[in-house]
């Protein structure tokens, strides 16, 4: 086995430095100007469970977002490379910088694979979920009915994802989204905010998303998540017990200058903005 701790949006950056906790079956090694961020086998003998402990940089480098890969060896003839175990990302920050905050409340248990969304939207009416360019679900947490949970489905190589806004513009509307990173493959779920005078997003502050699935296969992307009714981030987060009209997004344009972004985009769907105003908490089943 290997593992080690990328950046996020730069796969090239090795972060921060790996402590096996049994030293005569792992060890680091220097890997790509890291003395100690690459962990590994110490013997061919088989292993079926390690510990380790991850040490983060001192101060922040590349985004402050972290990706654990690995690769894992059976035999000669069995073995899985590139593996992420990268759900949900791991955020750190340096306490002099801005970097993005992860949610501090608990997350809620993940709906199962057959849970039943009282809300969807697809991108026509002849479509079925795994077939539809788009596909949005709502629901109430079983668990916990202090969060909604969230599945976003579609073609794409780049992203899909929800708004809500009360003007029935892109500005200043609060998105959930899900990105694929395309020279990976992984799926990054994300918490976003539309700037004010213009049509691309920035990253909250504070991330109020709970990831519990997430894939890229064939060019199609799925998510599952939850986000809080009501959050901590009152700036960028809107209550999801109000009224808003519902943007429903999908790009192909994985990258908005260096980081993936839910970018500009031309309306796939029609309408891509819903005709009336919805309440998240309460909004039934229609087509859209």
């Amino acid at each position: 086995f290997i593992i080690q701790a990328r950046d996020r949006w730069n796969e090239g950056l090795i972060l921060g430095s790996f402590i096996p906790l049994d030293t005569s079956k792992a060890q680091t090694i220097h890997c790509l100007g890291n003395d100690h961020g690459t962990v590994t086998h110490k013997s061919k003998d088989p292993v079926s469970v390690q510990s380790f402990i991850w040490q983060a940089p001192p101060t922040l480098e590349g985004s402050g977002e972290v990706n654990f890969v690995y690769s894992v060896m059976q035999s000669s003839l069995q073995y899985w490379v590139r593996l992420n175990a990268s759900s949900p990302v791991l955020t750190y920050k340096d306490a002099q910088t801005d970097g993005v905050s992860p949610m501090d409340a608990p997350c809620p248990a993940a709906p199962s694979p057959s849970a039943v969304y009282r809300f969807t939207a697809t991108s026509s009416s002849d479509c079925v979920q795994s077939s539809c360019d788009y596909f949005l679900g709502i629901r109430t947490n079983d668990n916990d009915p202090t969060y909604l949970d969230f599945m976003l489905e579609g073609s794409t190589l780049g992203w899909v994802g929800i708004g809500f806004t009360k003007t029935g513009t892109m500005e200043a509307a609060d998105v959930l989204g899900c990105i694929v990173h395309l020279t990976s493959s992984v799926v990054s779920i994300v918490d976003d905010w539309n700037i004010a005078g213009g049509h691309y997003d920035v990253r909250d502050s504070i991330q109020n998303v709970c990831p519990h699935s997430a894939s890229y296969s064939n060019g199609r992307i799925q998510c599952v998540f939850s986000r809080q009714i009501i959050t901590n981030d009152t700036a960028q987060d809107v209550p999801m017990n109000d009224d808003y009209f519902f943007l429903y997004g999908r790009g192909d344009i994985p990258f908005f200058g260096i980081s993936p972004a839910l970018t500009y985009h031309t309306p796939f769907m029609i309408p891509s903005i819903s005709s009336n105003m919805m309440t998240p908490t309460n909004v039934s089943s229609l087509l859209v």
